[in-house]
């Protein structure tokens, strides 16, 4: 599936609910105009009230007063770091949430909620063991929270294990019958497990139950559409689309069908690929291929498209990825015949188009023309999905090689802003390059320091941040950034190494 389900941020009434079951709350309205010498208890509790109503400005400010008093008494000291860690959270600054919560907990070993949000906090910047352990915590601490297994079941399904993710759900849904994020979350992992029939079912009761949150309904739609009820399906993401025409993944998924279905173009040029010298393919693709042309040629529906396309596009990367010897100029030509046939027969398919890209590069050994259809695969490849990190990768470090500096820094940064994780430790340098030879050094410093404070579980991100800072000539700034993943990554690791290395040079020591 292209689009992951993914659910909805909770509204602050979820916030508001699971707080009132450890903090009880006796302030009213506060105005701004509060005496300077106000008490340290009742600024915790107006800040608290504060982070809860969505004022997080307000809320932080109150706190900050708290923290600056140090109060002896512990919990007015952790309500304090509560409030300023909830309201961190909700405007997405994770990194600075966590660490105020780890005072919470140290100050309050009880304090049951600090543990939900620290949870929910680290499950936001991929922490997920870590998140799943807060969470453990929590139900310890109240076996009957259906909040902490709602909250530990979306945890699970985004670290991938839906067995582990579908009990919790159901354990939450056992204890709340009226939480809709649960259905949907069970819904999503039965989704991966390829079970759309009761995906569907769950979707049904999350859209019955909160029929105002768009996810649900194309969450539903993309199930519908794997049960092959085209119609079906795309009222459900049309209906998501115009429930919340910003979001960019129900635009897409919308984009895509509609493409998808509209393509009527001839089928017969594409069915038989040229081939002079045909490598024999393994037998079970033969088969596959034998039988989506027979489907094809009997009915030729999007769906039969889609089959046959599949099989050319996996008997073009056998030919690439041949056991027993390297494809020569020929096995290339034929693979890359393949790879563009199932670009025809499927053409909002962004893997098609970029192994197609792949094949090229490899040809261009050969002959450099098809440098030029390599980039035109590629290029394609991020038409058809603005996200596709690899390909964005890929176009970046073509045009690196070129001396396409202005054209290779926007690819780059797509690339990273795509997928950190995946792409990082390919970009960064040719990234920093680019930005150097280019005069580009501000926007530099300004792309990585933004993308590092986003993703700072991706180190090679802090190193291309210490490289743009010396870039500049803030040697001080950069070794200091250098150190500090030193101090995060284990030795061993490319990004400890390459920080050790950097930082050698900059005090001017052997590497």
């Amino acid at each position: 599936m292209k689009y992951s389900p993914i659910r909805v941020s909770k509204p602050i009434a979820f916030i508001a609910g699971i707080l009132f079951s450890m903090v009880q709350f006796h302030v009213g309205v506060v105005t701004a105009a509060e005496p300077a010498n106000r008490p340290a208890q009742e600024w915790a509790e107006t800040a608290l009230q504060a982070s809860l109503q969505g004022k997080y400005d307000e809320a932080i400010s109150y706190a900050e007063k708290v923290i600056q008093l140090k109060p002896d008494n512990a919990e007015d000291h952790a309500k304090a770091y509560f409030a300023r860690g909830l309201s961190l959270y909700k405007q997405g600054q994770q990194t600075k949430a966590i660490s105020d919560l780890d005072t919470v907990v140290t100050l309050w070993p009880a304090f049951l909620d600090a543990y939900v949000i620290r949870g929910n906090a680290k499950a936001e910047i991929g922490m997920y063991d870590k998140a799943i352990q807060d969470l453990d915590i929590a139900i310890k601490l109240k076996p009957d929270y259906s909040r902490a297994y709602a909250d530990r079941a979306l945890a699970y399904y985004k670290k991938g294990t839906y067995d582990n993710a579908i009990a919790d759900a159901t354990r939450a849904i056992e204890l709340n019958p009226n939480d809709s994020g649960s259905y949907d979350t069970r819904g999503n992992s039965y989704f991966k497990k390829g079970d759309y029939d009761q995906a569907i079912k769950d979707y049904d009761t999350a859209v019955k139950l909160e029929p105002k949150i768009a996810a649900y309904y194309f969450d539903r739609g993309m199930a519908l559409k794997e049960m092959g009820r085209e119609q079906d399906a795309l009222a459900d993401i049309q209906k998501a689309v115009d429930m919340s025409p910003k979001v960019k993944r129900f635009k897409k998924g919308l984009a895509e069908f509609n493409q998808k279905n509209s393509d009527q173009r001839a089928l017969t040029p594409d069915l038989q690929p040229p081939r002079e010298k045909e490598m024999a393919a393994p037998p079970d693709i033969m088969a596959r291929e034998q039988s989506a042309l027979k489907a094809i040629q009997e009915n030729d529906t999007p769906e039969n498209r889609a089959r046959l396309a599949a099989v050319r596009h996996d008997r073009a990367f056998a030919i690439l990825d041949h056991p027993q010897r390297e494809p020569d100029q020929s096995a290339l030509e034929e693979a890359a015949a393949y790879a563009q046939s199932a670009t025809v027969l499927e053409s909002a398919n962004a893997g098609h188009w970029f192994l197609a890209g792949l094949l090229y590069q490899e040809l261009a050994e050969f002959d450099e023309r098809a440098t030029a259809m390599a980039e035109k695969m590629f290029t394609q490849t991020v038409e058809v999905n603005a996200e596709h990190a690899a390909g964005w990768l890929e176009l970046g470090l073509m045009m690196a090689q070129q001396d396409r500096g202005m054209e290779a820094i926007t690819a780059l940064e797509e690339a990273l802003e795509s997928d950190p994780a995946a792409t990082a430790m390919h970009a960064v340098g040719p990234l920093c390059a680019m930005y150097a030879a280019n005069d580009e050094g501000f926007r530099g410093v300004d792309f990585f320091e933004e993308q590092y404070a986003a993703n700072p579980e991706v180190s090679a991100l802090g190193v291309g941040s210490a490289m743009m800072l010396d870039c500049l000539g803030d040697r001080d700034a950069a070794l200091s950034q250098a150190r500090d993943i030193m101090l995060i990554e284990e030795a061993g690791t490319p990004e400890h190494a390459y920080a050790t290395k950097l930082i050698a040079e900059w005090e001017g020591e052997k590497p």
